[in-house]
């Protein structure tokens, strides 16, 4: 924070970053041996002596938006080596839970910039930025009242009352310029300042309103995914064009920018081997923040949480998830698997035709997978949408216990999301994953999603999922 000045005009100036700092001062050295930066706003691998890079400092820059809207660090301690420690193994809290006028999105934002694993943070400047811009956005609107639950029957869910509207305490920092991936060593100036408004609360979520037969399905065997049909291979580019080839592509693209941020699924070089282990997965990790039905039973990331990988060819989207979840419950079966901890996917193929008709369409599908038994490795697939393409679904899938929830790895083939995929082309897309620890319930609890604001039964709520060659 010493670093950053506001000057007149609320003009923000990062005047020095850790990773670059001269190791000629008498303290917070970026030497071995010496501790290196200011414990609280240290990244995990600069703890440890472990290799940093820019994403190091865009982690420092999480800790201080964290700091802003939250009213201290996220990790603190009564001397520097417990700050280090927690730093390290010890969860954040979550910002919500000390601030409830900050939205699920930014909430999102500020989780992903102080994660652990740098691989799991912003990859770049320019993201942060983004991601930032869409969740303040988010942040200006009135807040959502949430729709009806689900199926069978639609009820009414107890709507939640919106906090009162009070304006931010601080100007917060927007995000640091797309200049720090080149130049980790200058001083940046390019730091947006925008005042903060009231949250939008999460709304409901609902599935179909048919009640179809349910025939038995047949769950699938954790195995390995027979090579695809398509062997078209993944254009090779240079690992340091992939991002700017990224940004043209968004840029020429028309997709929801005020949904979350665009998720962006690379080609699979080979049909990965389905054993939960996840070893075999690379690429960028989107983290499912956004508690979109019945916050109030949200307990917190200890409670329910999610990030996931993705590939694709020309038969399967391919999907790795890592699921904190403290207990798997699952109450349905067949088409009723909501009714449980379980996974759905919303895909929209036509964004255009959102545009001409309202609800939900053809063009509109949802797909969704739960593990039944984790021991026995049982699990449950079924296509909900649209209607005419209603039915179980036999799913290569395979999950594995870890100490916090499960992995899962699973080959959805296009059919089951009624899309024939084209390479940098934009789709509606959402994950959701939903959560119940009470049986005996006829609805989830809760759900989590890579939307801020998905709703069920309004595709122009989806994000936005692009596929590329590269």
């Amino acid at each position: 924070p010493a670093n950053i000045f506001v000057g007149p005009g609320d003009h923000v100036t990062l005047t020095d970053f850790g990773i670059a700092k001269a190791a000629s001062e008498t303290q917070h050295l970026t030497r071995t041996g010496t501790l290196m930066g200011t414990p609280e706003y240290m990244a995990p691998e600069q703890a440890t002596g472990g290799e940093v890079d820019h994403r190091t400092d865009l982690y420092a820059l999480g800790v201080v938006l964290y700091q802003m809207l939250v009213g201290h660090v996220p990790f603190r301690g009564t001397t520097p080596h417990a700050v280090l420690h927690n730093v390290i193994y010890e969860p954040p809290l979550a910002p919500r839970q000390v601030n409830p006028n900050l939205s699920a999105a930014l909430e999102g934002v500020i989780l992903k910039a102080i994660a652990k694993q740098p691989e799991q943070r912003f990859q770049r400047g320019a993201e942060l930025v983004r991601a930032l811009r869409r969740a303040t956005e988010g942040a200006a609107r009135d807040a959502f009242e949430p729709a009806a639950p689900r199926r069978p029957a639609p009820v009414a869910a107890q709507p939640v009352a919106p906090p009162p509207r009070r304006r931010s305490a601080l100007p917060w920092l927007l995000g640091a310029a797309a200049a720090l991936l080149i130049l980790g060593t200058a001083a940046v100036v390019a730091m947006l300042l925008i005042n903060g408004g009231p949250p939008v609360l999460p709304p409901a979520t609902q599935v179909a309103d048919e009640n179809p037969p349910e025939p038995t399905l047949t769950a699938a065997a954790p195995s390995s995914v027979p090579t695809s049909a398509a062997t078209s291979a993944p254009t090779a580019v240079p690992t340091a064009d992939v991002g700017q080839r990224e940004e043209e592509l968004l840029a020429r693209l028309d997709w929801r920018r005020d949904n979350g941020e665009p998720i962006v699924v690379r080609r699979a070089p080979a049909p990965p081997s389905l054993d939960g282990s996840l070893d075999e997965w690379a690429g960028p990790e989107y983290d499912v923040s956004h508690v979109v039905f019945r916050p109030e039973n949200w307990q917190g990331r200890d409670d329910h949480a999610a990030s996931f990988r993705a590939m694709w060819d020309g038969d399967y989207l391919y999907l790795g998830l890592t699921i904190q979840d403290d207990r798997l419950v699952q109450l349905g079966s067949g088409s009723t698997i909501y009714a449980g901890d379980d996974v759905e996917i919303q895909l929209d193929t036509d964004l255009d035709g959102d545009r001409m008709a309202a609800g939900l369409s053809e063009d509109d599908s949802q797909m969704g997978f739960a593990i039944m038994d984790l021991d026995a490795g049982s699990h449950e697939a079924y296509v909900w949408r649209p209607p005419s393409r209603e039915r179980p679904l036999t799913l290569d899938l395979a999950a594995r216990k870890t100490p916090a929830g499960y992995t899962v790895e699973t080959a959805i083939p296009w059919p089951a999301l009624n899309l024939n995929p084209q390479s940098e082309t934009a789709y509606g897309f959402c994950l959701s994953l939903a959560d119940t620890d009470t049986p005996g319930l006829v609805d989830q609890e809760s759900m989590i999603s890579t939307c801020p604001r998905r709703e069920w039964g309004d595709p122009t709520t989806w994000g936005t999922l692009v596929l590329v060659d590269w």
